[in-house]
C-alpha cells in the first residue's frame, strides 16, 4: 500500500448503515481520512453496490461488499423493519468477518474499523479480530444526547403534556420538538430500539466521532418521480427542471439560491447551515422536529412552517414562510445569522482548526500502530 508521495499511515474499513443518508456523511468522512494518507476500504451491502452508480471516493478508497441478507432487493425485500434488522445482524456479522479475513490474507490488514452506531454489532466483530474501532455518529449532538438520555433511563418516553422537557445541555423543548420516536412513542418500535441501542457498546470504542459540520447530501430518486401529479413535468417545463438526482450541496452553494425548504434531516440541515442558506423548516418525523427547533430558535437561520388542523402545510403557509425569510425585517436577521454560521463552519474544518486537529490526532495514533506492525 504505497502512495506517490509516501506510504499510507494506516488502513480503515468504514461500515455505514445501508441507507443513503448514512452513506453520504460516512463517505465524506472517509475522504477526509484519505486526504490525511489513510487507506480506506468502504463496505457496502451487495444490493447497494449493484444499484449505487454515483459513489466515488478516488483511487485511495476501494469498495468491498458485505450482505444484509437481502441481496436482490435490500430493505424493500424484507417483510418488516424488524425482520430486516435481525437478518442484517446475522448475515452482516458473518460476511463482515469474511471480509476482514480476506483483507488480512491478501496483505491489506485493517488497522481500524469506523462504523455507524445504528449497527453496533460491527464493533463486536472488529474487537473479535483485535482491531481498533471508531464510532461515527451522523445525527446532531442534540439528538444523540436525547437518545442517550433515553438509553440510560434518565428520560422515559413518552413525553406528554404542555410542560417543557429539560435535557442536560439543551434548551427547554416542547414535547412535539423531541424526536418523534419519543414524542409519539410506540409508533415505530423497531426503529426506536435501533436509535436507543446505538449506545449499547459505545464505551468499548477507541474513538467517538460526531458529524457536526459540512457534508454532502443527495437529492430525490431510484421511485419519487412516480409520486408527481400527472402531466406535472409538461406543465412546469418552462418554469423548472426535474432531475433524477443532483448534488444538493452544489445546488445550495449556487448564488441564485435565496431560501431552502427542507424536511430538516441532519444532512440537509448541516448543508444549509454550513452554506449560510436561510431555511424554511418542514419536519415530519424522527430527529427532524428537533433539528427544526435549532434552525428557528437556537441558530436563528430559518422559520418553521405551521401545520393546519390536519397536520399538513398548506401552499399559503409555504408562501408566507418564503416571504418572511426573503422580504421581512426578521428575514434580514436570518440572513445575517446564516453568514455567521457559514463562517464558523468553514473555520472548524480549516487546517489546524478543531475538526482538522481531531482527525490529525486520530491519524497520528493509527500511523504509530501501523508502523509497529509493518
Amino acid at each position: 500500500m504505497t502512495k506517490t508521495n509516501g506510504e499510507y499511515k494506516g488502513h480503515c474499513l468504514t461500515v455505514p448503515y445501508p441507507i443513503q443518508g448514512h452513506i453520504n456523511p460516512m463517505l465524506q468522512f472517509a475522504k477526509r481520512l484519505s486526504h490525511k494518507h489513510l487507506k480506506i476500504t468502504f463496505a457496502l451491502t451487495k444490493f447497494l453496490f449493484k444499484t449505487t452508480t454515483h459513489l466515488s471516493g478516488g483511487e485511495s478508497i476501494s469498495i468491498r461488499v458485505i450482505s444484509d441478507g437481502f441481496d436482490n432487493g435490500g430493505r424493500a425485500q424484507a417483510k418488516s423493519f424488524e425482520e430486516y434488522q435481525i437478518r442484517f445482524m446475522q448475515t452482516g456479522q458473518q460476511t463482515l468477518s469474511e471480509l476482514l479475513h480476506d483483507l488480512a490474507i491478501s496483505g491489506c490488514n485493517v488497522d481500524c474499523v469506523v462504523y455507524d452506531p445504528f449497527i453496533p454489532w460491527v464493533l463486536d466483530v472488529a474487537k473479535g479480530f483485535g482491531l481498533n474501532t471508531a464510532v461515527f455518529f451522523k445525527q446532531s449532538c442534540a439528538v444523540d444526547n436525547i437518545y442517550y438520555q433515553v438509553y440510560s433511563g434518565e428520560l422515559k418516553p413518552p413525553v406528554l403534556g404542555s410542560e417543557p422537557v429539560v435535557v442536560p445541555g439543551l434548551p427547554p423543548m416542547r414535547p412535539e420538538e423531541m424526536p418523534s420516536f419519543i414524542y409519539v412513542h410506540g409508533s415505530y418500535p423497531a426503529a426506536f430500539k435501533m436509535v436507543a441501542d446505538q449506545f449499547r457498546n459505545v464505551d468499548k470504542a477507541d474513538w467517538i466521532f460526531v458529524n457536526t459540520f459540512l457534508q454532502v447530501g443527495r437529492g430525490g430518486t431510484a421511485s419519487e418521480e412516480a409520486m408527481l401529479p400527472n402531466n406535472f413535468s409538461n406543465e412546469t417545463l418552462e418554469k423548472g427542471l426535474i432531475v433524477s438526482w443532483s448534488s444538493q450541496l452544489e445546488v445550495l452553494a449556487h448564488e441564485a439560491i435565496g431560501c431552502f425548504i427542507t424536511h430538516c434531516g441532519w444532512n440537509s440541515t448541516l448543508e444549509g447551515l454550513s452554506l449560510g442558506v436561510p431555511m424554511v423548516a418542514m419536519p415530519q418525523w424522527t430527529d427532524q422536529s428537533t433539528n427544526a427547533k435549532f434552525v428557528e430558535e437556537v441558530w436563528g437561520v430559518g422559520i418553521r412552517a405551521i401545520v393546519d388542523d390536519k397536520g399538513l402545510v398548506t401552499k399559503e403557509e409555504i408562501v408566507r414562510c418564503i416571504k418572511h425569510v426573503m422580504d421581512s425585517d426578521d428575514g434580514k436577521k436570518i440572513r445575517v445569522n446564516g453568514i455567521k454560521w457559514k463562517e464558523m463552519a468553514r473555520e472548524v474544518v480549516d487546517e489546524g482548526r478543531s475538526s482538522d486537529r481531531n482527525i490529525e490526532e486520530f491519524v497520528s495514533i493509527l500511523d504509530k500502530s501501523f508502523q509497529k506492525t509493518n
